[in-house]
C-alpha cells in the first residue's frame, strides 16, 4: 500500500468534481443538515484548518478517486459552488460585502478568491489490498462497519443470487470503478430494482432490502432476468477492453438502463460498438464541460453532474440522469429514435430548438455589426425573408415537408443572403456547403447526365444527410427523428456562427 500526502485548491477540485466518486452507501450515513454545511463554508472563508481528507485512487482511471473520508464536506462544497447552498445570515453579513450576498456567485472578489484558493490536505491511497484498507481505516478510526451492499448480500433468496451471479459477469472486468465491498453486487441490485419496480421516489437501502425479500423466488430465466443479462452481454461485446470511461458507478448504472431499453427493442447487434463510442464521448464531454467551471455552457451535462454530486438516491435525479443520457445518445445516433423515443418527453427537443434558433438570431446580428464595422456591409443581408427564415428555424420539424421548409430557410440565410456565399471571403464554411447539399438532395434531380457522375453525386448527398441523421435520405427517416436532426443541424449552425464571429473579433482593428 502506498500513501502520499497532497494538497489541492478548491476551485481546481471543483473543475474536476466528476473524478471524485462518493460511494452511495456513504451518502446515506450521517447526512449533514444545512446548518452544518453552512458552518463548513464559513470555516473555509475564514481560512481555518479542515481535517484531512482520504481518497482512494481508482486503478485504470486517470486521476480518479473514491472518497474514503470527507464525502459530506465535498457535497457541501460542491453545493456552494453550484449555488444550491447559501451562506448563513451571519456569514453573509461578514463575507458578502455591502450587498450581503449569500451565494458563491455573489461573493465579492476577495472572498471568492479566498474560497477558490483554499487548499485542502488529503492522503492519496493506492496499491492497497482489502486487508490493508481495513487495517488503515481501523487505525484512523474511520470504521469498518458493513456497507449497505454487504448487508444486502446477507438477504437470502433468488434475486440476491441472481444479482451475485450478474456481478460476476465478464463485463465487470471492463469497468474502472473498484469492486471492493460488494460494489458490483450493489450496482446490480440497483439495476434490478429499476428494471422490476421502475423509478421510485427514493432508492435507498430499505427499498433495496424490501425488493430482495419480495422477490426471493426470482428466476434468472424471467423476462427481466434475461433482459438484464443480455444488456451486460451487449455491453461486454461493446467494450473490447477495460475502459476509463466506466469509472463511475452512477453513470454506468444509467448506461445499463439505456442498454436494457435497446435490448428490449431488439436493436441491431451493430449498435454495440456505437453504444461504447457514445458513452466514451459522453464521459469525455462531461469531463470537458465540468472543467470549464462557471464558463460551462451545456446545461444538460452540468445538470447530469449535479445529479451525481448532490443526490444519487432521489427518483428526480435518477430520472434526470436517464433523460439526459437518452437525449445525448439520440443526438449521437438519431437512428435509435424508434428504440428510445418512448423513453423521452418531446418537450426538451422543443426547448432546444427554440434556444438554438434564438441564439442564431443573436449571433447573426452580432456578425452583421462586426462585418459592417470592418467591410461597411452586413454579412447576412437582412430582408423580410430573413424574419420568416428565423421563424422557421425555431419551429420544430414534424414531417418531411417541414424539414424541406427548414432547409430552404437555412439555405436562404447562409447562402443567398450572403451574396451566394461571396461575403464569406476566401472560403465558404463547410456548414454552408452542407446546407447547399441538403437542399440539392431535396430540390434537384441529380440523375441526369453522366451515369457515373450522377451515382457519385447521390452518394455524396447521402453522406451529408447521414452526417446529421444516421440514414441516407430524409425519405427513410422516421418523423420522430426530425426534431433531433434539427437540433444537430442548428447546433452546427451555431458553431459556424461562433467561429465566424471569433474571426471578425481577431481581425478587428485594436484601439491605440
Amino acid at each position: 500500500m502506498n500513501i502520499e500526502s497532497r494538497h489541492r485548491a478548491l476551485d481546481k477540485m471543483y473543475r474536476r468534481r466528476d473524478r471524485y466518486e462518493i460511494p452511495e452507501w456513504q451518502r446515506e450515513a450521517d447526512v449533514w443538515d444545512t446548518e452544518r454545511q453552512q458552518k463548513l463554508i464559513d470555516t473555509i472563508l475564514r481560512g481555518w484548518h479542515l481535517p484531512k481528507f482520504y481518497f482512494l485512487k481508482v486503478e485504470g482511471a486517470d486521476d480518479s478517486y473514491e472518497v474514503v473520508d470527507g464525502q459530506q464536506r465535498l457535497v457541501a462544497i460542491w453545493a456552494f459552488f453550484d449555488g444550491k447552498l447559501q451562506l448563513s445570515k451571519e456569514s453573509a453579513r461578514e463575507f458578502g460585502g455591502p450587498t450581503c450576498a449569500n451565494t458563491y456567485a455573489d461573493l465579492p472578489d476577495n472572498a471568492m478568491d479566498a474560497f477558490d484558493d483554499f487548499e485542502i490536505q488529503y492522503d492519496e491511497i493506492s496499491d492497497a489490498t482489502e486487508d490493508e484498507l481495513t487495517e488503515l481505516f481501523q487505525r484512523l478510526q474511520l470504521g469498518v462497519a458493513l456497507t449497505p451492499d454487504e448487508r444486502l448480500n446477507a438477504v437470502m433468496g433468488g434475486l440476491r443470487d441472481f444479482c451475485k451471479m450478474l456481478a460476476a459477469h465478464p463485463f465487470f472486468q471492463k469497468v474502472s470503478f473498484p469492486g471492493r465491498r460488494y460494489a458490483y453486487f450493489g450496482v446490480c441490485a440497483r439495476f434490478a430494482f429499476l428494471e422490476i419496480q421502475g423509478i421510485p421516489n427514493q432508492l435507498r437501502f430499505q427499498e433495496l432490502q424490501g425488493l430482495l425479500h419480495d422477490y426471493s423466488g426470482f428466476s434468472e430465466k424471467s423476462p427481466v432476468g434475461l433482459r438484464m443479462t443480455r444488456a451486460l452481454d451487449l455491453l461486454d461485446s461493446a467494450f473490447p477492453a477495460k475502459s476509463a470511461a466506466l469509472r463511475s458507478r452512477v453513470s454506468s448504472l444509467t448506461l445499463f438502463r439505456i442498454t436494457a431499453r435497446l435490448v428490449e427493442a431488439r436493436t441491431k447487434p451493430d449498435s454495440a460498438r456505437k453504444l461504447a463510442t457514445f458513452f466514451e464521448s459522453f464521459v469525455s464531454a462531461l469531463r470537458a464541460e465540468v472543467e470549464k467551471g462557471s464558463e460551462a455552457e451545456d446545461e444538460d451535462l452540468i445538470e447530469f453532474q449535479e445529479c451525481i454530486t448532490q443526490n444519487l438516491t432521489s427518483g428526480r435525479t435518477i430520472r434526470a440522469r436517464e433523460r439526459i443520457m437518452h437525449k445525448k445518445l439520440l443526438l449521437f445516433d438519431p437512428t435509435l429514435v424508434e428504440s428510445l423515443s418512448g423513453e423521452l418527453d418531446p418537450q426538451p427537443w422543443v426547448d432546444d430548438i427554440a434556444t438554438l434558433g434564438e441564439t442564431a438570431m443573436y449571433l447573426v446580428t452580432a456578425l452583421n455589426s462586426a462585418s459592417a464595422g470592418i467591410t461597411g456591409i452586413d454579412l447576412f443581408k437582412p430582408t423580410n425573408e430573413t424574419t420568416k427564415a428565423f421563424a422557421a428555424l425555431r419551429t420544430p420539424i414534424e414531417c418531411l415537408s417541414d424539414y424541406g421548409h427548414f432547409i430552404d430557410s437555412l439555405y436562404f440565410l447562409t447562402y443567398e443572403s450572403t451574396g451566394d456565399g461571396k461575403r464569406y471571403g476566401e472560403a465558404v464554411p463547410d456548414f454552408v456547403n452542407d446546407i447547399r447539399d441538403l437542399r440539392t438532395q431535396l430540390r434537384h434531380d441529380v440523375d441526369h447526365g453522366n451515369h457515373s457522375k450522377a451515382a457519385s453525386k447521390r452518394k455524396h448527398l447521402a453522406a451529408v444527410f447521414q452526417k446529421y441523421s444516421g440514414v441516407a435520405s430524409p425519405d427513410v427517416s422516421p418523423s420522430s427523428a426530425f426534431p433531433i436532426i434539427q437540433v444537430r443541424i442548428l447546433a452546427e449552425f451555431k458553431h459556424m456562427l461562433h467561429s465566424l464571429l471569433s474571426n471578425y473579433q481577431r481581425s478587428a482593428p485594436q484601439p491605440p
